[in-house]
């Protein structure tokens, strides 16, 4: 098991005004809503509760007898033996294929959201825009976009996250007092901004209507797959993970909007989630839609369903999964060795009809102790850590009854409380950078979520290959978003239209151009020509409206009289008399 001090892991989490809703949303594309109350509790502390007596077996028997009167526990600790097949790990965790070559913060992000997504999401986006330009009077307030500016919007999401400005109102970040963010500033006007975020889709809404009769996340359903399958494929995991539920914040409109009181949103999308808790990589995710309609989508969503679908990933690799009394039970740990060869460790509900009543009940059983009952494949322990309560662990993964000398413990919940933390924390990460912005759209929020685990796993990716830099997560950030906004600020600088002062803040950002570069460069490739009557002139602001003759002997713009500069005449003779001196 993972030698890691939970502690540790938290070292991850480095370190308003709110949004407008940006959203108009499409009758057409409203699915309905729904909320519904979710029975998961992880709580591990369990209530002493009265058993009776017939229940009980006798002391002297050398077995425990579960409450359905069939399975059987034996008391003793079985005799030790050579190391078992499911504790010893062959793999060896990293990155492989196109991963292990990623160099740069940006090549380790185009790992997970590649080329193909970035594609797509600009196709749907502009199908979308074609539909809805006749709205609009003027062209160029409803322009089709391309790949390197949906890209830069990425960018732009990555960066506001770095600035916690994810739910800062869009104005005061495109401020131009010094108040607001110059990068996001340069890359796109405010306009552009809210508009991209507005049209932003991930399906072809034409046919989306025939696709939602057999799949409630059409909307989202094959970016998120593509996602899904670069994770799966571009980094070995480590011997022990975890699965828990994570519940991304949403309140608008959702048929599969969940309510869990526990949690900090309380209302939201649930996703389930397979992270490698030596260093939180997502390995694998899964929606929880609710009750599908008939069709290939259509499955099981009781818990040990749910925990067979996401290791599948990882079947047959002898890997130890650990997961919370929801997920767990003694018919799914005995399904997961048997057939998908990976052991389980985890939390159980005193509810279950295999547990012995004498691990359940707590009478007269001091603080710190431990009861363990034995099978052939399993091991169960009952822990007492205060009075009257009790936590019911099992394992697939140990076979004796070891217990802390330091925390006296049993060694099965020490290494149950160092691998418990993955999902957790990854979410708690997602949380600390977060990208998502105020959105009525469900689509739009779970797409949230896949750039913030993107990010924690293109970081993840990035240590793998450079370990031996140390770099924290907020840096890693900026310099991604850097990455992705730079060549659309660099295109946008070639605008001759943008204000001087805009291209002198965006040559600043870019620390390897002048505002007037492309003027030069244009200058040289043809020879200017003297314009004919008036002009305004291109530095005056538009209030002033002054008109002039004069044009700039360099960039051939209009110039008034206060804004040029005097050059004396000098004749042939004279200027030869001065080189002569």
């Amino acid at each position: 098991m993972g030698s890691k001090d939970p502690k540790q892991w938290l070292k991850w989490l480095e370190e308003i005004e709110e949004d407008e809703d940006l959203d108009e949303i499409d009758p057409n594309e409203d699915d309905g809503d729904f909320c519904h109350i979710s029975d998961h509790d992880s709580e591990s502390e369990q209530d002493d509760e009265e058993i009776e007596l017939e229940y009980f077996q006798e002391e002297n028997v050398p077995y425990y007898l579960g409450k359905d009167k069939i399975t059987m526990w034996k008391k003793m600790c079985p005799p030790k033996s050579r190391t078992k097949a499911h504790n010893i790990f062959v793999n060896k965790p990293g990155p492989v294929h196109e991963a292990a070559r990623s160099s740069t913060a940006f090549e380790c992000f185009k790992i997970f959201i590649n080329d193909n997504i970035i594609e797509m999401i600009t196709n749907c986006t502009n199908i979308y825009i074609n539909k809805i330009q006749t709205n609009y009077q003027r062209e160029r307030d409803a322009k089709l976009t391309d790949r390197d500016e949906i890209i830069s919007l990425l960018g732009m999401l990555y960066l506001l996250g770095v600035c916690k400005s994810g739910r800062q109102n869009l104005k005061d970040v495109w401020r131009t007092d010094g108040t607001g963010i110059d990068a996001i500033y340069c890359t796109m006007s405010y306009n552009r901004f809210r508009f991209l975020i507005r049209c932003l889709r991930f399906d072809d809404i034409n046919s989306r209507e025939d696709r939602r009769e057999i799949d409630k996340l059409a909307p989202i359903r094959e970016v998120f797959e593509m996602f899904l399958q670069n994770c799966r494929k571009s980094v070995v995991p480590g011997p022990n993970l975890t699965i828990d539920e994570q519940l991304v914040a949403f309140r608008g409109r959702c048929p599969f909007r969940q309510y869990i009181p526990s949690k900090p949103a309380k209302y939201g999308i649930k996703i389930f989630a397979l992270v490698d808790c030596d260093n939180m990589y997502t390995i694998n995710l899964e929606i929880y839609a609710g009750v599908q309609p008939d069709g290939p989508y259509k499955v099981s969503n009781s818990p040990s369903d749910v925990v067979q679908r996401l290791v599948e990933v990882v079947k047959g690799t002898y890997r130890n999964i650990t997961m919370d009394n929801w997920f767990s039970s003694i018919p799914l740990a005995l399904d997961l060795k048997r057939d998908f060869k990976l052991t389980m460790l985890g939390t159980l509900k005193k509810n279950k009809r295999e547990i012995p009543p004498e691990l359940i009940s707590v009478r007269d059983r001091p603080i710190n102790s431990s009861q363990f009952a034995f099978q052939n494949n399993c091991t169960l322990v009952s822990y007492v850590p205060k009075k009257n309560k009790n936590v019911l662990v099992l394992s697939t993964t140990h076979d004796d009854d070891k217990i802390d000398v330091d925390t006296s413990k049993p060694m099965m919940i020490v290494d149950y409380n160092n691998s418990k933390y993955g999902v957790d924390v990854v979410d708690q990460m997602c949380g600390s950078y977060n990208v998502s912005r105020s959105t009525r759209r469900w689509p739009l929020t779970i797409f949230y979520d896949i750039m913030n685990i993107g990010g924690i796993n293109a970081m993840v990716l990035y240590h793998l290959n450079h370990s031996e830099e140390k770099i924290i997560r907020k840096d890693f950030l900026r310099t991604l978003a850097m990455s992705m906004i730079k060549p659309q600020i660099r295109r946008r600088l070639q605008i001759d239209s943008i204000p001087k002062q805009l291209k002198v803040k965006c040559s600043f950002i870019l620390g390897d151009e002048e505002p007037s570069n492309s003027n030069k460069e244009n200058s040289d490739r043809a020879p200017k020509q003297q314009k004919m009557g008036n002009g305004r002139c291109h530095i005056c602001p538009r209030k002033n409206d002054r008109r002039t003759r004069n044009t700039c002997g360099t960039c051939n713009k209009w110039v008034c009289k206060d804004h040029q500069e005097k050059v004396a005449t000098i004749c042939v003779r004279c200027s030869t008399d001065n080189e002569d001196v």
